[in-house]
């Protein structure tokens, strides 16, 4: 009795037929036929997992037929959708968090499929003790605990690792320095944790005077400043020590020798200084013309 009419939920084909009634008199009747495509199967569901403070490039399965595009939704039910397509990129995450995607075929919605992302909370920042070196040292810094990749970085944040494994050993250093450390376990990160490498104030050379002897004679040089250990050596570097001791006496020269010394204070070495020795040559012994008498007194 209305020239619209609303069917009941359909699940077939179906067939109706209207006619016009005016003033007593009835139209032939028009066949309406109703055809009724079927819904698409939903996507299924899935759980995702990704590390707290990360985005996810989440996929639905399966991949859409020709026709149709999938959408996707942050409600099981009502609302615009987020994205529509086969994948979706979230936000940065920092909580457990469900979405919900759909298919549509171009005319019929399929039922919305959960997907839900668990957060996994980053590791704790590994142990690592700092060091205290000489001078011109190098170090190990070990970092210990949760496990993991570790990846090494002279900066808190950012920048190119300088190295990746537990056991980093940094180049020879000259100023106090700041390395940092994270690792990587099962994808999540950890915070950097902070290890300062102390270096020592270099040690300055000893004092030590130069000398000189006779030809086919010894000399003895003699340290002083510094620390209590000294090392007397016949190369300014390298080689094995000729003296452990304050005072040096050479062996017999013949001619112009350099000697170095150095000092060890609190483990750290100083540079060496050279000490030189001069060796003057013998003279001639006198000539006397003849012998002489002369009278007593």
């Amino acid at each position: 009795l209305s020239p619209d009419y609303t069917t009941p939920p359909l699940t077939a084909n179906k067939t109706y037929y209207v006619q016009n009634i005016r003033n007593g008199c009835e139209s032939a009747l028009t066949v309406v036929h109703v055809t009724v495509n079927q819904k698409p199967s939903a996507p299924g569901d899935q759980v995702q997992t990704t590390c707290k403070g990360s985005s996810i490039l989440l996929t639905a399965s399966p991949s859409p037929p020709a026709s149709g595009t999938y959408e996707w939704y942050t409600t099981a039910t009502g609302t615009t959708p987020v994205a529509t397509g086969l994948t979706y990129q979230t936000p940065v995450l920092t909580a457990n968090t469900t979405y919900w995607v759909l298919f549509n075929n171009g005319g019929c919605a399929s039922g919305r499929s959960q997907i839900s992302v668990v957060i996994n909370p980053p590791p704790a920042a590994p142990s690592v003790s700092g060091a205290i070196i000489c001078n011109g040292s190098t170090t190990t810094l070990n970092a210990t605990g949760p496990g993991g990749n570790y990846s090494w970085y002279d900066v808190p944040t950012g920048g190119t690792a300088l190295y990746t494994g537990p056991a980093f050993t940094t180049p020879a250093l000259t100023a106090t320095t700041k390395y940092y450390v994270e690792t990587n376990v099962s994808g999540c990160i950890s915070p950097r944790k902070q290890v300062t490498v102390t270096v020592s104030a270099a040690v300055p050379p000893p004092n030590a005077a130069n000398a000189s002897t006779c030809s086919g004679s010894s000399a003895t040089l003699v340290a002083s400043g510094g620390g209590s250990s000294y090392a007397w050596y016949a190369g300014a570097t390298g080689g094995t020590a000729l003296a452990t001791t304050r005072a040096f006496t050479t062996p017999p020269l013949t001619a112009n020798t350099n000697y170095y010394v150095e000092t060890t204070v609190n483990g750290c070495v100083s540079a060496r200084k050279m000490v030189a020795v001069t060796v003057n040559p013998v003279p001639s012994a006198p000539t006397v013309s003849g012998n002489l008498t002369v009278c007593s007194g």
